[in-house]
């Protein structure tokens, strides 16, 4: 008994070996280097390349419809015919006038032409010639007035049957067949044609990004990406080629354009779109993951894997966003290994397990 004692007390007495401090585990990505394109977002939406009001120039009942609403047509394709019967008549009015002026003009001449041999023998006076003259040049000058007549009657003719100014897509109808409009009354507008093929895509960027903008224009046309919301898979690219020469003070933006031809309909007028337009393409870039910067009091930082893995509290220069990854202007090398998950819980010089 008294041995057991012994034993128990010396055992006591030993200490159990000093454990070192515990082994934080975390995820590492590496810092790696790529030329990558630098794309910048906005919300736009989709506008037709024209968008026509088809506004009657001719006053009278509508006599024909040569289209049904939703029809695709053609530039020169007739729409609409009003009642062309009145015209046809001031038309024939104004062949007749010019007919009548041209027969009176050659009977002056004529004339005049008879009187100017009887000045010799004085079997005429000198003014009865100058009034001959002068009846001429009034008879000339009546011919002018009714080709300008005869003109605008063909015109106005003319405007009875409605073409299309645009190859594109009738809206509704707002004006029925049998319906009499007045000439040049926005209020009864026959339809609209939206022209489809190509579209224009608009969108607006906030000052800090034009800034950025207006530093790459070279006066060439730009590039941008557009996508439907419920199809982001998808893409359609086409060409900016419009930048305004105001920034909006009531929301600090300036609008662009860009244009997609639209060869399968994809886009359609007034629908939104998620926009990015390439601003430059950045040459040997460092990037690292999103996840591995965070920011605090003396800007932005990262964990940085040592090679005794222990942990490094590092200072970074952050650029521009590029999908999950943010360029490094300064502070890392393509190579280093940086902390993406578990860095909650580090501090510099933390010792770190490495999980795969």
């Amino acid at each position: 008994m008294r041995k057991i004692l012994i034993f128990l007390f010396l055992a006591g007495c030993h200490e159990p070996p000093k454990k070192g401090p515990p082994k934080i585990p975390v995820h590492v990505a590496p810092v790696i280097q790529k030329t990558v394109p630098y794309w910048i977002d906005s919300v736009g939406n989709v506008v037709a390349n024209n968008n026509v009001v088809v506004i009657p120039q001719a006053t009278g009942e509508i006599t024909e419809i040569h289209v049904k609403e939703g029809q695709m047509v053609k530039k020169g394709d007739l729409l609409y015919v009003i009642d062309p019967k009145p015209y046809e008549a001031a038309l024939l009015s104004a062949q007749g006038n010019l007919e009548k002026d041209k027969a009176n003009l050659a009977l002056q001449k004529i004339t005049l032409e008879r009187y100017s041999k009887l000045i010799p023998d004085n079997y005429v006076s000198k003014l009865q010639v100058e009034t001959l003259e002068t009846n001429i040049q009034t008879a000339e000058g009546q011919i002018k007035s009714d080709e300008g007549n005869l003109n605008t009657a063909k015109i106005n003719l003319e405007y009875c049957y409605v073409r299309s100014p645009v190859t594109g897509k009738i809206s509704q109808y707002n004006i029925n067949l049998g319906n009499v409009v007045t000439a040049n009354n926005a209020n009864n507008f026959l339809t609209t044609i939206r022209e489809l093929q190509p579209v224009q895509v608009q969108f607006s960027f906030p000052q800090k990004e034009f800034e950025l903008i207006h530093k790459e224009w070279k006066g060439e046309k730009m590039v941008f990406e557009c996508s439907l919301y419920n199809d982001k898979n998808r893409t359609f690219k086409g060409d900016v080629y419009f930048l305004d020469n105001i920034i909006n003070t009531n929301t600090g933006a300036i609008l662009l354009k860009g244009k997609y031809p639209n060869d399968d309909f994809a886009l359609w007028p007034g629908a939104f779109v998620r926009v990015k337009m390439l601003l430059k393409i950045l040459d040997n870039a460092v990037l690292v993951p999103l996840v591995a910067v965070e920011k605090g009091q003396k800007g932005f930082t990262v964990f940085v894997e040592k090679e005794d893995k222990t942990a490094e509290l590092r200072i970074v220069e952050i650029g521009p966003q590029i999908d999950d990854y943010y360029v490094v202007n300064a502070g890392l090398q393509p190579g280093e290994k940086v902390v993406t998950l578990g860095q909650l819980n580090l501090l510099p010089g933390s010792l770190m397990e490495i999980q795969p």
